[in-house]
């Protein structure tokens, strides 16, 4: 039963929060001052009315702006908050953290929670457990609503999962060219003439041999009568007057190994008054072939990346960028990083924003926790139900904040985000590690630099005089050196192509 008090306090929150925009007519101190004059005619007191105000700042400031944004990126759904936590979260059936046996790219603590998603004979798809940060009852029209644009995708995933099936190298077999080599001169070293000839020579690049069809089933794989896992997320980038330019993201792959995230799908259902903005797409790459040593022109001509003057290079390759249009879906695997380039408003008066929703499709494979195993973990869903029962029900709101403040688990909000920095911290570490190892390991063109000291170099060595018998034994020891000294100090086997030798 409430009080008097209680009911007064209750009925003038609930007509300021009818008001549209009143969480920034809040910070207007003459709106301010006329809702207190009202409030005191209609019987209020000062302490009342105080109270009710404060507590109405405390909720118009409840959005969740992603931490280290600015307050430019906003959170509706993200799986950051309130994930699974290994050593604390309550399960319906045990299991085992998975760190150990995944060192080093898997998160220790924590795991994103997905939602089971039934796609059914016919294509459409249901959800059978809540989605975690969306209450299945105040936001049950979201569910359909959301289940319904992730049936759009399940196309797009199964191709997705077929192609990831039967990858092969995406490199075209290229024509050999036969054509004979030139002569040249028994000077050792190179002069200034062979190096003018060889930053403006012609570049022809090889033929591409007639496409054969990729042997891959047709169709692709199916996921009709099939329970699918994915994490969903909802976020928006809001740029204001005052906030107009937002400086874009970090290259990342989404999650880690213990999430065992295959794809990620994208639908942007709203961009307005912003300029072009871009989701670029850069891939790892293991070695670089059909190269000479030295030749960064070639290497810049024919794979598109950039060498240094002391002829390094960075193995990875980006492989291009998608617009951001409203009504726009992708679906990209996640073998690649990707990266939000920056924009800003187009019209600087008024504000814009991006939003967008994404599902992260779990390995079909695989099964990790999800939301039907795992209980809701948010204080305030527990809370809620907790108090319907009779026997709490009535106690007056002033108690309920009290045993609020002394219940540890489910968790609150604010120890929920306490969480999430710690979250945040060892997934960017990881990400370090990822990028360091895989999209951004240094490579020289002149890498056997040791071979380079006893032998001739392999450009020099090339463009002798050829054909010789003699010659060619020659060219085929200084191979077997090469590799044998690539194997004694320690240089990278795979990245040497043995033609270059």
């Amino acid at each position: 039963m409430r009080t008097v008090m209680e009911m007064r306090m209750v009925a003038m929150s609930g007509a300021i929060r009818a008001k549209p925009g009143w969480t920034v007519k809040m910070q207007d101190g003459a709106i301010r001052q006329k809702w207190t004059t009202e409030a005191k005619s209609q019987g209020l007191t000062d302490l009342e009315i105080k109270y009710v105000l404060e507590e109405l700042d405390y909720y118009a400031k409840l959005k969740d702006w992603h931490p280290s944004t600015n307050e430019q990126v906003l959170n509706l759904i993200h799986p950051s908050l309130y994930p699974l936590f290994y050593d604390g979260s309550f399960l319906c059936q045990p299991i085992a953290s998975p760190a150990a046996a995944l060192e080093p790219l898997t998160i220790k603590q924590y795991c994103w929670l997905p939602s089971e998603f039934h796609v059914r004979d016919d294509g459409s798809v249901e959800v059978e457990s809540y989605i975690n940060n969306l209450h299945p009852v105040r936001h049950a029209k979201l569910y359909p609503t959301i289940a319904n644009i992730f049936a759009r995708f399940v196309p797009m995933f199964e191709n997705m999962v077929t192609d990831l099936a039967f990858m092969q190298d995406g490199n075209p077999d290229l024509v050999e060219s036969d054509g004979a080599d030139s002569g040249e001169s028994d000077v050792v070293g190179f002069d200034d003439e062979y190096r003018r000839w060889l930053e403006t020579r012609e570049f022809i690049p090889p033929p591409p041999e007639e496409f054969k069809m990729p042997d891959r089933p047709i169709p692709a794989f199916s996921f009709r009568s099939r329970r699918l896992q994915a994490i969903v997320k909802m976020s928006n980038i809001v740029l204001t007057p005052d906030k107009p330019e937002y400086e874009g993201g970090s290259w990342h792959v989404e999650a880690m190994a213990n999430e065992h995230i295959v794809a990620t799908g994208i639908y942007y259902y709203d961009v307005d008054n912003i300029t072009e903005s871009r989701l670029n797409f850069r891939q790892s790459i293991k070695r670089l072939i059909h190269y000479e040593q030295g030749d960064k022109r070639g290497v810049r001509l024919g794979y598109g990346i950039e060498v240094d003057g002391n002829l390094d290079a960075m193995l990875s390759q980006e492989l291009g960028s998608v617009e951001a249009l409203s009504g726009r879906c992708i679906c990209f695997p996640n073998i690649y990083q990707h990266q939000v380039s920056g924009f800003k408003l187009k019209d600087p008066s008024k504000p814009g924003h991006r939003k967008i929703l994404a599902f992260f499709l779990i390995d079909p494979s695989m099964r990790i926790p999800s939301t039907k195993v795992v209980p809701p973990q948010q204080q305030d869903w527990w809370a809620e139900k907790l108090f319907e029962l009779p026997r709490f029900g009535s106690l007056p709101l002033t108690i309920n904040d009290c045993l609020f403040e002394h219940i540890e688990w489910p968790m609150s909000l604010e120890k929920a985000r306490e969480e999430r920095l710690k979250l945040m911290a060892e997934r960017s570490t990881n990400n370090e590690t990822a990028t360091s190892m895989y999209f951004e390991q240094r490579f020289n063109l002149c890498e056997h630099q040791h071979v380079c000291q006893l032998i001739p170099c392999c450009q020099h060595f090339n463009n002798r005089e050829r054909g010789g018998p003699s010659n060619h034994r020659h060219k085929t020891a200084y191979g077997i050196v090469a590799w044998v000294l690539f194997y004694l100090f320690g240089g990278e086997i795979k990245l040497l192509d043995v033609h270059t030798i």
